[in-house]
């Protein structure tokens, strides 16, 4: 007598589906985050989030322009000159930033990654008080707070992903 077939059930459905962009100026950061934010649960909150993390990818990751650099520069009126002057230089212009649109059965999220040296995030998940009169210092914590239902940071900084849950899940 043979023993009765065995035929597992089918896994459960939870294939990601993933598109990848490249981007390496402010106004194409800019374009994007409108583009990306359409596949959210919530476009509008994803998109004030992703403007903020893909611009800091540029600016602060692939351009090397620290916090301290950038409050300077703003304060001075010089930011935007300064943004265009290493897009064009030699030692900057090559590197590239990278978005990955990621949807999933239970949420969709974005990974993001530069060509930078990473950076001490953490104190940036919050809304510091010190930072509060300051021209610049808040993008983070506000993509945390109001855009996102997850915010990873990842390989010293250079990566982070930003997730939203689907309806319902």
């Amino acid at each position: 007598m043979h023993a009765p077939l065995h035929v597992p059930a089918p896994a459960p459905q939870t294939a990601t589906h993933a598109s990848c962009f490249t981007f390496r100026t402010m106004e194409e950061a800019y374009q994007l985050s409108g583009l990306l934010a359409k596949h959210f649960p919530d476009p509008a909150a994803a998109h004030h989030g992703l403007c903020e993390l893909l611009t800091n990818a540029i600016e602060h990751g692939n351009l090397g322009i620290g916090f301290e650099e950038k409050t300077q520069l703003m304060r001075s009126g010089r930011w935007t000159e300064e943004i265009a002057r290493r897009l064009a230089s030699a030692r900057w212009s090559g590197r590239v930033a990278e978005a990955v649109l990621e949807t999933e059965r239970d949420e969709v999220a974005v990974i993001i990654r530069d060509e930078g040296y990473g950076f001490h995030w953490e104190p940036f998940l919050i809304l510091a008080p010190e930072r509060v009169q300051l021209p610049n210092g808040r993008g983070i914590a506000t993509a945390r707070l109001f855009a996102f239902d997850r915010l990873e940071y990842r390989h010293g900084g250079c990566e982070v992903r930003a997730a939203q849950k689907k309806r319902g899940h």
